[in-house]
């Protein structure tokens, strides 16, 4: 015998081998082995009658397949017969693909026993704590069949049991895949079916177009009731849906492209009205009279999602924090699961891309949040309403900023307003933003363990905002106004500011650089006093604190020292009030018309800077006008006092001068050079 003949012989034996293995002995093991996996994967009794494998076909027949009840009475789900040919194109994909999948005579039982509780929840429970791969898997899955199919669902969950059934379901699905696999042939999308006794039906249609196939079906609802539908979810949620209608008319498209990626598209309308969801405990959440989204493309597959037109009518979000500092809308997220720890490849440690966000227009008119706060003591609420926000041409790619506009008010003074752009590849925000006539006073719960009593009056704010990642946040043309401030320092004393206003500021976050060109007190009154004991008033503001020691290794603060510049800052026509009961005889000062400015103030470094200050006591003046220089400490300039009433200095003199001063005035002009260092005073006048 020839070597060659041998060599024939021997592959002819292996090649029947092969096939008396597949089609006699293969489907014994495959039988047990899905009888064994699947009892385990669901904790109920599994049956196979048998099953049959066709190696010329690529096909596999398996009949007679019943998974009981978990108390093993009846059954919970079984088919007659499921067959499925495998295309050989798998192996070219490296995926599974099915050139046809048909299934006869399924019937699935279903009990509901409770909201968001079935007689397959444990199933659900077992195999969801199973780590998921980051990557989608890769299949191809066409000409699905189901024929002569019944549901019959229990409901035991209601005042009076129902059985629902769907009896003679016809299921033709096309394809379903997310590869390029085309098959010879297509069935059209098809759905028929008795649901309660009713007829129910409809098909669609395998579109050839110049790139592939695409098979599309319309979807139309209206005032589908959201909350009688999410008490059949099978997962159990973590708020309420407690009203809200559905409503959609839309398209769903799945395209297979040659020579591209294949796609799930959905196009057209959908719409919810009168949406609350709360707490399980009832607490309201989310209230919303509608939103309306009007889609122009979601791509599933490749994660394009544009919508032309987002809108959203009087939204209401309430906001509560417990005393524990967990805000509600963290407590719906559920209880948070653990990862399984498992090493990554290094093709698998790479980010998913990011989805595409196309939004043409965005509309939301009349919005309220509602907050509430039980951690400061006496808890804090508030309530923003009046919130409108217009959003136009946003994308998360692409260099094109979006447009945006937002305001929104707490009463009838208190508003805030923003209008500018944002891009999203690089990150960048411009804002022109504007805050009128805050009430200082709404933020004392949050101060109430550093201030004794609350500090009042209004605040306004206005500036350019930017921010990059490059350059981080900037502030530029910014100025703050304060109105009718007042600040108590014990029953009697404090200040009382009817204006300080702060101008052409600018900020740079990242360089710790702060600009400020002109701040200016137009007049008030401050009242001081100093006990007995040598405290002075304005201490009695904040509330006494333990000072914790501070330790340090005598190393130097790491890091860039936030530099500050005032431009010009200017007190005109304040009144000032002193009272000093540490003296015997108890004086009192009343020092009115103080004008006082200084100029080029600098830090942490100071730099010398030109003061000026006048001020009048008694009927008497003080002029004072020169530079200061930090360090050391030194004036010089010149000093004009006119009529200055001098009696009250008697009680700060030394007591071992033996004199006293009854009365007088002086006046008089000098210049004046004064230094003080390490703790010394010298100067000189003239």
């Amino acid at each position: 015998m020839s070597r060659r003949l041998k060599i024939i012989l021997t592959a002819a034996a292996l090649m029947v081998a092969g096939l008396v293995f597949s089609a006699f002995i293969l489907p014994k093991i495959v039988r047990s082995q899905l009888v064994k996996q699947i009892s385990a994967a669901t904790d109920r009794k599994c049956s196979v009658a048998a099953v049959a494998i066709n190696p010329l076909n690529w096909s596999v027949r398996v009949d007679g397949v019943t998974l009981a009840e978990k108390d093993g009475q009846a059954a919970f789900v079984s088919f007659s017969s499921l067959r499925l040919r495998v295309s050989p194109s798998s192996i070219w994909y490296m995926a599974p693909v099915v050139a046809e999948l048909k299934v006869t005579a399924p019937y699935v039982h279903v009990s509901r026993y409770a909201a968001n509780s079935y007689n397959f929840t444990d199933i659900l429970e077992k195999n969801g704590k199973k780590k998921k791969s980051d990557k989608p898997a890769r299949f191809s899955l066409n000409n699905i069949v189901i024929e002569n199919g019944r549901i019959e669902f229990d409901d035991d969950a209601v005042a009076v049991k129902k059985r629902h059934t769907i009896d003679k379901l016809s299921v033709q699905i096309p394809f379903v895949s997310n590869i390029n696999y085309f098959a010879d042939r297509y069935v059209d999308p098809h759905l028929a079916a008795l649901v309660n006794g009713a007829s129910l039906a409809f098909t669609g249609k395998v579109k050839p177009f110049d790139k592939g196939l695409e098979a599309a079906v319309n979807i139309n609802l209206k005032d589908l009731d959201i909350p009688y539908y999410a008490a059949y979810l099978p997962a159990k949620l973590p708020m309420k849906i407690a009203a809200g209608t559905l409503g959609a008319d839309l398209k769903i498209s799945h395209q297979l492209v040659r020579d591209g990626k294949s796609d799930i598209n959905i196009s057209g309308l959908l719409g919810v009205d009168r949406l609350a969801i709360t707490e399980n405990s009832g607490r309201p959440v989310l209230a919303v009279d509608a939103v309306k989204l009007d889609i122009k493309q979601l791509a599933l597959l490749n994660k394009h999602y544009e919508l032309t037109q987002i809108t959203v009518a009087k939204p209401s979000v309430t906001i509560n924090r417990n005393r524990e500092g967990v805000l509600n809308l963290s407590r719906l997220k559920g209880q948070p699961t653990e990862p399984e720890p498992a090493a990554k490849t290094a093709a698998e440690a790479q980010p998913a891309p990011a989805a595409d966000i196309i939004i043409h227009a965005l509309q939301l008119d009349g919005g309220t949040v509602k907050f509430s706060d039980e951690v400061p003591q006496g808890g804090y609420g508030t309530e923003l309403h009046h919130i409108n926000l217009s959003l136009d041409n946003f994308a998360t790619r692409g260099e094109a900023p979006a447009a945006y506009k937002m305001s929104l008010q707490k009463d009838k003074r208190e508003k805030a307003a923003a209008s500018g752009s944002l891009a999203m590849e690089p990150l960048a925000v411009a804002a022109r933003i504007s805050v009128s006539d805050i009430a200082l006073e709404a933020v004392w719960p949050y101060l109430a363990d550093v201030i004794v009593e609350p500090v009042r009056g209004r605040c306004s704010f206005d500036s350019n905002l930017s921010f990059s990642r490059d350059k981080g946040l900037q502030l530029a043309n910014a100025s703050l106004r304060l109105q009718d401030v007042a600040v108590p320092f014990g029953k009697s004393d404090g200040a009382k500011l009817p204006l300080l206003v702060a101008e052409g500021g600018a900020l740079d976050l990242k360089e710790k650089n702060l600009t400020i060109a002109r701040v200016r007190l137009a007049g008030g009154r401050v009242d001081l006093s100093r006990d007995g004991n040598g405290k002075l008033s304005h201490t009695l503001l904040l509330k006494s604190r333990p000072q914790p020691g501070v330790k340090t290794d005598g190393a130097a603060v790491a890091g860039k020292p936030f530099k500050w510049k005032i431009g010009t800052a200017s007190i005109n026509a304040l009144k000032f009030g002193f009272s000093d009961a540490m003296k015997e005889d108890a004086p009192k000062f009343e020092i009115y018309d103080i004008n006082a400015s200084a100029s080029s103030l600098t830090g942490p470094q100071l730099s010398e800077m030109p003061v000026s200050l006048a001020a009048s006591y008694a009927k008497g003046t003080l002029a004072v006008s020169g530079r200061v220089s930090p360090s050391p400490l030194r004036f010089r300039g010149d000093v004009a006092v006119n009529s200055l009433p001098i009696a009250a200095v008697d009680s700060y003199l030394p007591d071992s001068v033996n004199l006293s001063i009854v009365d007088g005035r002086v006046d008089g002009k000098m210049a004046l050079d004064i230094t003080s260092k390490d703790g010394k005073t010298s100067g000189s006048f003239s």
